[in-house]
């Protein structure tokens, strides 16, 4: 299957939770300045306010070009999400291989790791 450009919406997911992920590191390191006392610690508040912002704004970004991603995945007829859509082909955001067919159920964790494994292998094999 032919996957689109710009990433697939599963990495783009990902990288949404890596932002948000940040926001709460920063905001972690943010708390302690606070209980530390913000005179001792301001350029190391103020850096964190900084990464605060731009995981905010990153994973903002991030998430609209995974819905924008996503949507396009489907015009295609395919998903790369694993609870994607249960009418799309799922796909291994990887290889292009499908490991889901349109009308399936979603697969389990477990189960979508074997199929990936396996869609990977076959791709090795006959590239």
């Amino acid at each position: 299957m032919k996957k689109i450009g710009g990433g697939s919406s599963n990495l783009w997911t990902d990288v949404t939770l890596l932002a948000i992920a940040g926001v709460l590191v920063a905001l972690a390191v943010m708390l302690v300045c606070f209980a530390i006392g913000i005179q001792h610690v301001a350029v190391l508040f103020v850096v964190a306010l900084c990464l605060e912002g731009l995981c905010i704004v990153g994973g903002m970004a991030a998430g609209g070009i995974s819905a924008l991603q996503s949507r396009r995945e489907l015009a295609r007829g395919y998903t790369s999400l694993p609870s994607g859509n249960a009418n799309a082909a799922q796909i291994d955001p990887r290889s292009g291989a499908v490991i889901r067919e349109p009308g399936e159920a979603f697969l389990t964790k477990q189960e979508r790791v074997r199929r990936t494994a396996l869609a990977r292998a076959e791709n090795r094999s006959a590239a």
